[in-house]
């Protein structure tokens, strides 16, 4: 009998043991994986430093998600930034929630801004201005870390004087758009990944452009055919100098410039549309 209890005794210690270890094991894995999904702010260069950059005034500089390396992307936070920071042009990412509202929003769902696993099809608005986001640059000193609706995004920017640039996903985004009382008072730029977004888009006044990472040969062609402009990746290491030559003739837009080589590369190469999180305008004066 001492022995049966002794027996069960160790096993009810092992298997307590194990529910202590696996519980610490996954505490430290979801910490592990929020740690590598954490953005945190990022140090910003000013142009008017690059000194061995020649015709810096002709560059046009447009930011990310707004200025998304010192608040939260895609906020009005970070728009204001962007805004007061000088930035002639402002990309943001437009999703749809589930009452047909257009928003900013860059992922499909809210994981990686607010730790939740919330789809945004499956949210309307309203449910989304109870969920605080908890990631971003400087998060914790925004004044309204939240989801944005596009029409308060444009109010913005046309506080600011910049011009729109709208990341679209989906044919319903573009319908959405096209109802979009705030669209008819100004002209954006349009980018998307799928051609039969760029498309649809073709209904809406303003420029359009097909982004890649890869600026190949088929993207080229489809631009020339499409009348449309390219948006590529420069830390792709397969976008040569050869290919961005050979897409002089297309309207290029160099996305994710944040070193002061890529810059001088590209001013070298013709290339003066630029997006980036990190590169401040020069100032009006200058």
């Amino acid at each position: 009998m001492k022995t049966f209890r002794l027996i069960c005794g160790i096993v009810l210690c092992a298997g307590l043991v194990s529910v202590i270890a696996g519980g610490g094991i996954f505490y430290a894995r979801k910490r592990t994986a929020y740690q590598q999904t954490k953005i945190e702010p990022q140090q910003t260069l000013h142009l008017s430093a690059f000194t061995e950059v020649p015709d810096k005034e002709r560059i046009c500089l447009c930011a990310a998600r707004g200025l998304s390396s010192v608040r939260p992307e895609n906020t009005t936070d970070a728009l204001r930034a962007a805004g007061e920071a000088g930035f002639a042009f402002v990309q943001m990412d437009v999703g749809v929630t589930a009452d047909a509202q257009a928003v900013l929003l860059y992922d499909d769902t809210l994981d990686r801004m607010a730790g939740r696993h919330d789809r945004l099809a499956a949210r309307s608005y309203e449910e989304l201005c109870k969920i605080p986001l908890c990631n971003g640059a400087n998060v914790d000193k925004a004044e309204n870390p939240h989801v944005p609706l596009l029409t308060d995004a444009l109010e913005i920017c046309k506080e600011y004087g910049m011009q729109p640039i709208l990341t679209v996903r989906s044919v319903a985004a573009v319908r959405l758009l096209a109802e979009c009382a705030a669209l008819q008072q100004t002209q954006p730029i349009f980018f998307s990944t799928q051609k039969s977004v760029l498309s649809a888009l073709r209904e809406l006044p303003g420029e359009r452009y097909l982004q890649t990472d890869l600026l190949s040969q088929e993207a080229i062609v489809y631009a020339s055919k499409a009348h449309c402009g390219i948006v590529f990746d420069v830390r792709d290491p397969y976008n040569t100098d050869a290919l961005v030559r050979q897409a002089a003739r297309v309207q290029l837009w160099a996305w994710n410039v944040n070193r002061r080589e890529a810059v001088r590369r590209l001013t070298q190469l013709g290339v003066f549309q630029i997006g980036t999180t990190v590169i401040l305008p020069l100032p009006e004066s200058s």
